[in-house]
């Protein structure tokens, strides 16, 4: 009995052993191409969402208009809107980040100079190409990007020095076309609501004198809604939509024209601000002074650590503060070393003012 147990048993056993071991195989390396490969799944997310509204609100709302609230120009105005956004997105998906290539890099390399703080001359360990300052490696792309803001699943494509001015108006598309399209459904809900003459609805209450009174505000949008759900769909969906556009846009733009920055840069500078307040950096003079003078020198200077005043200065280190090595108080730092106490010590010189700036991302410096 035993045996024939035994007989059932493990095979079944072994086959469940080998269905769980391909599984989580397939599932490590579907994890792996989704999250580490380039691949159009968001694209075709993202062109369904702007296609399914649209066909949707064509079927419910294209008929309703002109109206009292929207003219009729409105039916030019959103075929040019949602062309505008898949061109943008088209655009933004195929157009060329900033690749560096052999035949570019030098030309790349003269497009910012190194400040000797958070970029420095190095080699990519992957692409064994110099790195230019404000470049980075996209681990999704496999390429070194020219000046890199970050890699963007939406467009399946890198946003860098040569196609940010077509990421942003992508942006400014989307962000267009929700708030226009969340006003165009609010025209047509309100004729709707004049056709039902919803003012002239009455409810029951009791705690009045007459025992009923009229439909306050936000009644009336309810019964709206219950009534045109569709619609009130689309246009809820446009309005958050666009909100969230909106905040990312706003920061991108803030970073770029206000700050000078890159959303890469921020994380840098976010160490950078981490290492001052735990004072575990120090700045030579000589860099200090090009820094704050936003010189351009021919060969950059470095940031140097005291832990390794016995070396070459040549390179920006953060000494670690340990039991075996303690930190050494500022008056012990030699004559040209420079403790920073605050982040505002150290200047961006990649800043070229908010009109600089805006000059920089629409006519950005040719590779």
């Amino acid at each position: 009995m035993l045996k024939d147990v035994a007989l059932v048993v493990v095979p079944v056993a072994v086959a469940a052993l080998i269905c769980w071991k391909i599984c989580t195989a397939r599932i490590r390396r579907a994890s792996s191409y989704l999250m580490e490969e380039r691949h159009p799944a968001m694209q075709i997310f993202f062109l369904s969402l702007v296609t399914g509204c649209v066909g949707l609100f064509l079927s419910e709302g294209w008929n309703r208009f002109p109206n009292r609230y929207v003219g009729s120009i409105q039916k030019l105005i959103l075929p040019f809107l949602v062309t505008f956004v898949y061109a943008a997105f088209w655009k933004a998906c195929r157009s060329n980040p900033g690749i560096i290539t052999q035949a570019n890099v030098e030309r790349a390399c003269h497009a910012y100079d190194y400040d000797g703080i958070i970029y420095n001359p190095s080699q990519c360990r992957t692409c064994k190409l110099q790195k230019p300052a404000r470049s980075k490696h996209c681990s999704v792309c496999k390429v070194c990007v020219a000046k890199l803001d970050h890699h963007c699943a939406w467009i399946n494509n890198c946003v860098g020095q040569l196609n940010y001015r077509y990421f942003v108006l992508f942006l400014v598309s989307v962000m267009t076309l929700t708030f226009y399209g969340t006003w165009l459904i609010w025209g047509i809900m309100r004729a709707e609501m004049d056709a039902r003459q919803v003012d002239n609805l009455w409810v029951r209450d009791p705690s009045t004198h007459h025992g009923h009174r009229r439909l306050d505000w936000w009644e009336k949008i309810v019964y709206m809604v219950h009534r045109e759900s569709i619609l009130a769909a689309i246009g809820l969906f446009a309005l958050l939509a666009g909100i969230i556009v909106l905040l990312f846009t706003s920061h991108e733009l803030y970073m770029t024209l206000l700050r000078g920055m890159t959303t890469n840069e921020t994380f840098k500078w976010g160490d950078l601000a981490h290492d001052i307040k735990t004072q575990e950096l120090h700045i030579s003079a000589e860099l200090y002074e090009y820094n704050q003078s936003h010189g351009r020198q021919d060969t950059p200077v470095h940031v140097s650590s005291r832990d390794e005043e016995n070396k070459s200065e040549t390179k920006t280190t953060r000494r670690r503060k340990t039991s075996q090595q303690p930190k050494r108080p500022p008056q012990e730092a030699q004559g040209q070393d420079i403790p920073l106490k605050s982040l505002k010590q150290v200047r961006n010189i990649y800043d070229r003012g908010i009109w600089g700036n805006l000059k920089e991302m629409i006519f950005p410096p040719s590779l």
